[in-house]
């Protein structure tokens, strides 16, 4: 996602009335895009996409089988069911990041989305962190120690992981109590 860009979500839902509810709900902060079954859904899914709001249950193909297709993509989306299927054992094989059950009510639709997002960014910066910290490791293991200290590039890498430390110190603080809870207790 372009920081610049609003975080884009893409609803999917064959009811025309809750598709264009949950659009207007999160129109203000992010960029929606709707799809009304799954065929829909497949074709307009690519890497643009940053939160996936996907029904269990559509005319044309199970959401279950939407979310397969979406997460064989190695496209790095969140995805929450919305739906009125209420959940069983048979969640436990699926690739989703959330799962909440209908009926939704916006600030609960809008909260879902924020923390989707939130957690979408912090994987990113996460992994350009592992990126960066092994650049600095090889050249440490490669260079000598005069040569580090007259290499401009050696100097950025080292600015870079020191901020982007300091954002991610900043991002754990301002999850939400309700997700460090869940990841602590485990559920």
């Amino acid at each position: 996602m372009n920081s610049a860009d609003k975080p884009t979500v893409l609803v999917v839902e064959d009811n025309e009335r809750l598709r264009e509810l949950y659009g207007r709900w999160l129109s203000e902060a992010h960029r929606v895009v709707t799809a009304r079954n799954a065929t829909e859904a497949l074709d307009v899914f690519d890497d643009s996409i940053d939160v996936v709001l996907l029904d269990r249950r559509m005319p044309d193909a199970p959401g279950d089988d939407v979310l397969a297709g979406m997460r064989s993509s190695e496209t790095d989306v969140r995805i929450a069911m919305v739906t009125a299927v209420e959940p069983t054992d048979d969640v436990v094989d699926l690739g989703f990041d959330e799962y909440l059950c209908k009926p939704v009510d916006a600030e609960t639709l809008r909260a879902l989305v924020a923390r989707l997002v939130q957690r979408a960014e912090f994987g990113t910066r996460v992994n350009r962190q592992f990126v960066v910290a092994r650049k600095i490791a090889l050249l440490e293991k490669y260079m000598t120690d005069a040569e580090l200290e007259s290499s401009e590039a050696y100097e950025e890498l080292r600015r870079e992981y020191d901020d982007l430390n300091t954002d991610l110190v900043d991002t754990v603080d301002d999850l939400s109590h309700e997700d460090l809870g869940v990841v602590i207790a485990g559920h």
